[in-house]
C-alpha cells in the first residue's frame, strides 16, 4: 500500500509524497469536519479529545452516529490505509505530518483495521509519521478521529 499510493512513512517510505488533497474546513450544527474533495471522505476535525481503548472508541463512534454528528450517521474508524492517506512528509508548524487543517491533539489514532492472525488493530502516529502494529489489548489508549465516505 505505502509504495502502490506513494503514502509517506518515516521509515517504511520516506520519500512517499502522498496524496495532493484538497480540504474543505466546515461546521456543521455545531460540529466541525473536513472535507477532502480529493479521497471523497469527510473527517472529524477534532477527533477525540482523550485516548480510549479500542472497544471505547467502537463506543464513543457508535454514540457519533446516534446523535447524528453533523447530520450523519454512518461515521467509523478510518481504515489503515485512509489514515495513512493523512499523512504527509514534511512535518507543519504544529510539528505533526498532517495538515494544519487538523486538531493536532490526535497524535495516534485507531484504525479499524485488524492485524490478520493476531488480536490487534493497526494505529497511525500523526506526530512521527508512521504506522504500526502489535497486540493492542483493551488498556492501550489511542485516540480517535472518525470518518465517512461521502
Amino acid at each position: 500500500m505505502l509504495l502502490e499510493r506513494n503514502f509517506y512513512d518515516v521509515s517504511k517510505n520516506p520519500d512517499g509524497k502522498g496524496i495532493r488533497h484538497s480540504y474543505k474546513v466546515d461546521n456543521i450544527n455545531g460540529d466541525k469536519i473536513v472535507i477532502d474533495k480529493s479521497t471523497h471522505l469527510m473527517w472529524q476535525q477534532e477527533g477525540s479529545k482523550e485516548t480510549v481503548s479500542y472497544t471505547k472508541a467502537k463506543s464513543i463512534i457508535q454514540n457519533m452516529n446516534r446523535k447524528g454528528f453533523a447530520g450523519f450517521t454512518d461515521w467509523r474508524l478510518p481504515t489503515l490505509e485512509e489514515a495513512m492517506s493523512v499523512l504527509e512528509r514534511d512535518s507543519k508548524e504544529s510539528a505533526f505530518h498532517i495538515d494544519d487543517v487538523f486538531n493536532t491533539t490526535q497524535d495516534l489514532i485507531w484504525t479499524c483495521d485488524p492485524i490478520q492472525d493476531e488480536a490487534g488493530e493497526w494505529a497511525v502516529n500523526y506526530f512521527n509519521g508512521g504506522y504500526y502494529f502489535g497486540i493492542f489489548h483493551d488498556d492501550a489508549g489511542f485516540y480517535i478521529r472518525a470518518v465517512r465516505s461521502m
